[in-house]
Parts: C-alpha cells; sequence; structure tokens
C-alpha cells in the first residue's frame, strides 16, 4: 500500500515554521481513502546568554562592557538605558535587552535583564595640606587648609594637630607649644568609602623676645 503525504500541495517535508495542510492519500488498487490534518511548526526561542556585569564607579558610561548580551542565532540587540548613559549610584540596577532575530520565520523575538550596580566614589585630596607658616613659631597662629573633592557626597573633615587636639573643619587655624616636631593630619570622609589622609609636618620654633635696657639719667638741678 503507498500512501502519498502533501504539506501545503508540496512533498517536500517543511523545515520552516508555520501551519501546514496535510492530505495523506492511499492508493491501493483495492483501497482508496484520503485524509487532511495540520502540521504546526512553531518558532523557535533564541537563547540569550547575559550575565550581571561588573561593578562599576559612579560616573562611567554604559558602553559594550556591560551591553554585551550574545545569542545563539543572528539578530539585533537593542538596551535600555543604551550605551553612554551615565547612571546615578545606587545597587541592583536593571540593565533590559530586546532581541530581534535575523531569521523572523524560524525565530521569536526574545528579551533578557540583569542588574548592575553603580558604586559610590570615593573622596580625593586636590591639593594641600597646606600651613600659612612653616616653621611656625610658638603662640602664633597657623592656619591649615586642603582642598578635596568627591562627585558623589559631601565630606566631613577632621584634622589631629599631633598635640592631642582636633578641629573639624575644612580650614582650621592653631597654635603650638611647646616648641617642635608636629605631625599634622586632616581625614576626609564621605561616610561611605573608606578616608582618605593627608599629612604634612611642621616644626614650630620657640619665640625669641629682645629686651631693651633703659638706663636712668639723673637730673642736675641749677643753683
Amino acid at each position: 500500500m503507498t500512501v502519498a503525504v502533501t504539506y501545503n500541495g508540496s512533498a517536500t517535508v517543511p523545515t520552516n515554521a508555520g501551519n501546514y495542510t496535510i492530505v495523506a492519500t492511499v492508493n491501493d488498487p483495492n483501497f482508496q481513502a484520503t485524509t487532511t490534518g495540520t502540521l504546526v511548526i512553531a518558532k523557535a526561542a533564541p537563547v540569550i546568554t547575559w550575565n550581571n556585569p561588573a561593578d562599576i564607579p559612579s560616573g562611567t558610561a554604559l558602553s559594550a562592557t556591560q551591553l554585551n548580551a550574545s545569542a545563539d542565532v543572528g539578530g539585533v540587540f537593542t538596551y535600555s538605558p543604551a550605551a553612554g548613559k551615565v547612571l546615578s549610584v545606587g545597587q541592583g540596577q536593571l540593565l533590559t535587552t530586546s532581541f530581534v532575530p535575523t531569521d523572523t520565520t524560524n525565530y521569536s523575538n526574545a528579551s533578557a535583564s540583569v542588574q548592575i550596580n553603580v558604586t559610590n566614589r570615593p573622596p580625593t585630596i586636590t591639593s594641600g595640606p597646606t600651613a600659612s607658616a612653616n616653621p611656625a613659631t610658638v603662640g602664633d597662629p597657623v592656619t591649615f587648609t586642603v582642598v578635596a573633592a568627591d562627585p558623589d557626597s559631601s565630606v566631613s573633615y577632621l584634622w589631629n594637630f599631633g598635640d592631642g587636639t582636633t578641629a573639624a573643619t575644612s580650614t582650621a587655624t592653631h597654635t603650638f607649644s611647646p616648641a617642635g616636631t608636629y605631625v599634622v593630619t586632616v581625614t576626609i570622609s564621605d561616610g561611605v568609602n573608606t578616608p582618605v589622609t593627608g599629612t604634612l609636618s611642621l616644626t614650630v620654633n620657640a619665640a625669641v623676645f629682645f629686651g631693651l635696657n633703659v638706663k636712668r639719667q639723673r637730673r642736675r638741678r641749677i643753683r
């Protein structure tokens, strides 16, 4: 018994996705029969591979380093946020991609998402610390300054003058006694990252006093 099968009128077995009308015909001298059915070949789902990117510091624009999804078939990825976007500081921020396969006949569109952490940048010292006088003199005020930068947070300052006293301002003034060498440090913190510290060595000399000798002269009386 011979059975002839056609798919949408063709004897070729289909391989592309789609709906096909099957007609099966029995050709036999003693028996004749025909039946029909429908063959559905569904589109395959592309497999997308995309891992969570490494943490990036704030101020870093998204690039192919983070937007690097791949698929097992050819096609085009569209990302959101797009390359060039600078994200704010935050943990677990969502990155998504939509994928359109080149072969839209046999493959469906797909999407995927990952998370990225954008970290707070630490403060940096851009200038200083400096002292208004070095060497300085015992009892004379010395003003200390430092310039710090932090693009993400406000910062706090803590000066340690090396004599057991401190100050919590960006610019600080202090007098020293006794004479000697003092290691002055300033610690700058944004409350998130490891604080940054600047140091200077200050020489303090003893004060020099000049004496004034005054001679008394007796007035002579004129007789």
